[in-house]
This record gives structure tokens, sequence and C-alpha cells, in this order.
């Protein structure tokens, strides 16, 4: 994009040039203008792992 064109359509808009410099290319590189939407976080996932040792003999014996 040429920067005096930036220039100009920075000043018909009230922005900086960085800033319309920075919306366009973050539209050819993303196809979006406007704000990314809200990521939503994954939610963690807990794993437990048991032990178990049964003693069929004697129950009372069997531990976790």
């Amino acid at each position: 994009m040429n920067y005096y064109i930036s220039q100009k359509i920075a000043l018909e808009y009230k922005l900086l040039p960085s800033t319309c410099k920075s919306i366009v290319n973050t539209f050819m590189k993303e196809g979006r203008v406007g704000k990314k939407e809200n990521r939503i976080r994954k939610i963690k996932k807990i794993i437990i792992t048991y032990n178990l040792i049964l003693n069929p003999l004697n129950p009372y014996l069997s531990s976790v």
C-alpha cells in the first residue's frame, strides 16, 4: 500500500497512518477488519489413576 494513500485515508477517517496500515495488513493476512473473537479457554482435564490391589481370598487386605 502506498504510504501517501494510507496517509490520505488516515486523515479522512481520523486515524493514525500506522493504524490504517495495520488494518490493511490484518485484512490481507487474516481476512478480518474487526477485533478477534474472545477465545474459549479449554477446560483442563484432570486425570487420576488409582492402583487397586485386590485379594479375593482376604478382601480386608485389598488396598487402593
